[in-house]
């Protein structure tokens, strides 16, 4: 038995729902009594929370159109989020050698980086190397789950490629929002490394970077134009 806390009376705890203090009952009368009342209030949240949600979409909106029109001008930062992963993915696709770039501003743009005849799809992460000789590759849930992540590892002012691991979408280092790693150099707590059958020889990635001439790529080719260029360039102006 179980005294709600509405009505006072002792009832069977089937009456109530679970962690309930009111029984059913009272519930569903409250509800009745309090329609209209419940309605008006939900009208004014969404008044408030208007204009808010709006402008949270725009600004959404506006930043992912702003990468694909500085990806498809040539105008992307080498040194931003975005730049440093279009890098990565070419230096992944160099050197496997047998894959085919997806996610591409202007075309289909499936939401994995790229397919590979030897690995089929592929999302590629980086990461900077923590202190205490960690990686922590940040997921995004919302990309379909790829066949394997290439997760390319650089040192602290991110110069050289040290570590690469290919890991599988199954993978036990995988969870809800990042891959998480342990390098031979963790210094805290369990030294046991984690995913060590994972990791692959990183000189290879590191040649292709160090070689890497960026500012030949389509992504970056006009990087250093001046504002005015700029513009002229997205509106279609050329110079004679």
């Amino acid at each position: 038995m179980k005294k709600c806390s509405k009505c006072k009376q002792e009832l069977d705890e089937s009456c109530f729902s679970k962690n309930q203090h009111w029984c059913k009952e009272c519930k569903r009368q409250y509800k009745i009594e309090n329609k209209e009342r419940d309605k008006i209030h939900y009208k004014e949240y969404c008044k408030k929370t208007h204009n808010h949600i709006i402008e949270h979409s725009r600004e959404y909106y506006m930043s992912t159109c702003i990468y694909k029109h500085k990806y498809m001008e040539g105008t992307t930062d080498p040194n931003s989020t975005y730049g440093i992963s279009v890098i990565t993915e070419h230096v992944v696709y160099k050197v496997l050698g047998d894959c085919i770039k997806k996610n591409i501003p202007g075309s289909n743009g499936k939401p994995y980086d790229l397919t590979s005849v030897t690995y089929g799809k592929i999302d590629v992460k980086s990461a900077i190397i923590k202190s205490n000789g960690t990686y922590n590759f940040i997921m995004n849930k919302s990309r379909i789950i790829p066949d394997y992540y290439f997760c390319l590892g650089f040192n602290e002012n991110r110069s050289k490629i040290i570590h690469a691991w290919i890991i599988p979408s199954n993978s036990y280092l995988i969870n809800k929002y990042s891959i998480f790693v342990r390098t031979s150099n963790y210094i805290r707590g369990n030294k046991t490394k984690r995913g060590i059958e994972y990791e692959i020889d990183s000189n290879p990635y590191d040649e292709c970077y160090q070689n890497l001439d960026i500012y030949s790529m389509p992504e970056f080719c006009n990087f250093n134009l001046n504002i005015k260029e700029t513009i002229q360039l997205s509106e279609g102006i050329t110079e004679q």
